[in-house]
């Protein structure tokens, strides 16, 4: 009998150990600073690997091509989170950032999942069909974040913000107190912060945002909202412009709700038009913490990416297909000059965790370009991956 507990204990500390794939005793995850993660499309077949710029050795780290995409580290760049097709479905996977780890899927709802974001505390937030949810490696079930299947039926105007159209892209804070999304409208995408309350943000996504607050921030043919390395939310404003003050979305009281629904009325949003002038309209806007605009900067044409420097003032941009590029905005001083690191194809912008270095892809190739312009761009890839893209910087950092 003892001799079957050992054999039965010995056996599961082999099938853990094999679940981490197989690695040395005393051997966690290799740090990941100065690396690449991307993704490597060979025959049709993408797969994520890591990416050392300054060698250009490429180490796989899933080989199933299964249409892997999206990939995000966690904050100390020891795990990826990324999107892949499960059974056809787009699923959130994680797997150790080095070579031979096991690959987990960590959704296997019969939602599409996009845009993992990770955070400190273990959870990854993403898009999920219809709703923004969170889910960690330990868990069983994702939660919905916002909203909720309850908030809707509860508030009508929260109802009516998402009556013409789904989520967009989507920014969480640093904090995990405030989530940019834009929503899809008929005029154009709506620039909307939610602002968890302490029980969703402290509970860790629940299935009820009732304590949150829904703010209103601006409209555009296109809107690209993203956090600082500071907490603070900037947007890209493509055809469109911040309103002149945030609207708080009502929050009905039940009797209110109530009378709503006895005159069996459509809630209609109080938003301003989209006029002819705004549509020509392309700008940089800054918000301070109370969500007021607190900068703004007018830019001559529509980019379409931007990646704010973790550690500087300054934000990197790339152009559409008619004026293509990877342009450097310095944010201080009263004049704004920006400086073209690159004037071809430019895509998926990633800015190295000390912000001297910016990694881009032209859709085929990797390079890395100084961030100060010192020397044109490095393709690093060369080819040898196959179609090398979504490049993004491990945050870790060189241990002193």
């Amino acid at each position: 009998f003892i001799l079957l507990r050992l054999a039965a204990a010995v056996f599961g500390g082999l099938a853990r150990w094999a679940s981490l794939g197989f690695p040395l005793p005393g051997q966690g995850v290799p740090s990941t600073a100065g690396k690449l993660a991307f993704i490597s499309e060979k025959d049709g077949k993408a797969d994520l690997a890591l990416l050392d710029p300054d060698t250009g050795a490429v180490s796989p780290l899933t080989k199933d091509g299964q249409a892997n995409d999206e990939p995000a580290f966690t904050p100390d760049g020891s795990v990826l989170f990324f999107t892949g097709d499960r059974a056809g479905i787009r699923q959130i996977v994680a797997t150790d950032a080095t070579p031979g780890r096991t690959v987990v899927a960590l959704t296997r709802t019969t939602t599409t999942k996009q845009q993992p974001q990770a955070r400190p505390n273990g959870r990854v937030y993403f898009v999920d069909g219809g709703k923004i949810s969170a889910t960690t490696r330990d868990a069983t079930d994702p939660k919905a974040i916002f909203p909720s299947a309850e908030s809707l039926n509860h508030n009508p105007y929260l109802k009516a913000l998402f009556r013409e159209g789904g989520i967009g892209t989507v920014a969480v804070s640093p904090d995990e107190k405030m989530i940019a999304l834009t929503i899809n409208r008929e005029q154009g995408q709506l620039l909307v912060v939610f602002g968890a309350g302490e029980e969703e943000h402290g509970g860790g996504g629940h299935d009820h945002d009732h304590g949150g607050v829904v703010i209103l921030l601006g409209l555009a043919k296109r809107v690209i909202p993203q956090f600082t390395k500071g907490g603070l939310l900037g947007a890209l404003f493509i055809g469109g412009a911040p309103f002149g003050k945030s609207m708080p979305l009502p929050n009905p009281t039940d009797s209110e709700i109530e009378q709503i629904r006895a005159d069996m009325r459509d809630i209609e949003l109080p938003l301003p038009p989209l006029s002819d002038d705004m549509k020509d309209m392309h700008m940089l806007v800054r918000f301070g913490e109370d969500l007021a605009v607190g900068g703004q900067v007018q830019l001559p044409a529509a980019p379409k990416e931007l990646a704010f420097a973790p550690e500087k003032d300054a934000i990197a941009l790339t152009g559409d297909a008619d004026q293509p590029g990877l342009i450097l905005l310095p944010l201080t001083g009263e004049q704004v000059s920006p400086v073209q690191l690159y004037d071809q194809i430019s895509q998926d912008i990633s800015w190295s965790p000390d912000a001297s270095k910016i990694a881009f892809s032209d859709g085929k190739d990797i390079y890395v370009v100084p961030a100060d312009g010192s020397s044109p761009p490095k393709n690093i890839t060369e080819g040898k991956a196959g179609k090398a893209t979504r490049p993004v910087w491990s945050p870790a950092l060189p241990k002193k």
